[in-house]
């Protein structure tokens, strides 16, 4: 059987901690860094979407409603990924670091609720990829056996998976990716 697992934020929504963090820090990688001290506990159940945003609004000294409407100002749908993936004839699963709330406010939001078969994310498992035991949930589903394909726009996520043995497609939102997932599912 086969299965596409994507990843979420890059993939079929658009990006929004790491370019809220660039628009507020100049210097790039000073902005990830930021992002992730704030992310990286959210991502597995430390506290929630809504903390994390209120600790960021605090932290900058910025109006929480700001933080807010701007974050989910960039968190748009990548459009042609989600008809992929509601055209997709295979089951879907959704595979993402996100904390509690986040997620599952913007698939209501933009009406994803048909997308996924199951949603496994990080801040439910109390682990967050790259780390190899989150991709090892998608076996509480389906065989280990089965013809996975994973998709994610972050390099580093893709390294646990292929060594399970799952082929993979850095997502970049280009014809190449497209292309890439079109021909698994194909073949």
């Amino acid at each position: 059987m086969k299965v596409l697992v994507s990843d979420f934020f890059g993939v079929v929504v658009q990006e929004m901690l790491p370019k809220f963090f660039e628009n507020h820090v100049k210097n790039k990688e000073k902005a990830m860094e930021i992002k992730l001290s704030y992310s990286n506990p959210a991502d597995i159940g430390e506290f929630t979407f809504e903390e994390e945003l209120s600790r960021i609004a605090m932290d900058l000294g910025l109006p929480l409603d700001e933080v807010k409407e701007e974050c989910y100002g960039y968190s748009k749908p990548i459009e042609r990924m989600v008809k992929l993936l509601r055209e997709c004839p295979f089951p879907v699963v959704l595979l993402s670091n996100a904390p509690e709330g986040l997620v599952e406010s913007l698939i209501q939001k933009y009406g994803l609720d048909d997308l996924f078969f199951y949603r496994i994310i990080s801040y439910k498992e109390r682990k967050k990829k790259p780390e190899q035991e989150i991709y090892k949930a998608v076996y509480r589903y389906f065989d280990e056996k089965s013809d996975f394909l994973f998709v994610d726009d972050n390099k580093a996520n893709l390294e646990a998976p292929n060594r399970l043995g799952w082929k993979t497609v850095q997502f970049k939102n280009d014809d190449p990716s497209f292309q890439a997932i079109e021909k698994w599912l194909n073949n």
